[in-house]
């Protein structure tokens, strides 16, 4: 799994993922759309994507819905999220 940070912006009620470590955020909630940066290849900026998906809750772990654009299947891929 890529790693990323993730933001949410209450005015707009939008969460963001992008490329770096640490997630920290508040008043999310299952079900949450996201918007979330993919670049494959780091030294070509070209290939970078904005992806959306769907946050959803299993108990106190959070984790990605959908797929992301090579098709492959997010449900199940966990994240690590501190809420504040």
């Amino acid at each position: 799994m890529r790693k990323g940070s993730l933001w949410y912006n209450p005015n707009d009620g939008e969460v963001g993922v992008v490329r770096s470590f640490g997630w920290h955020c508040r008043n999310l909630q299952p079900g949450q759309p996201i918007t979330y940066q993919v670049q494959p290849d780091m030294d070509r900026p070209k290939t970078f994507r904005w992806e959306k998906s769907t946050l959803e809750k299993d108990g106190d772990g959070w984790y990605l819905a959908g797929t992301d654009l090579r098709g492959t299947d997010l449900n199940g891929t966990i994240i690590d999220i501190d809420e504040l």
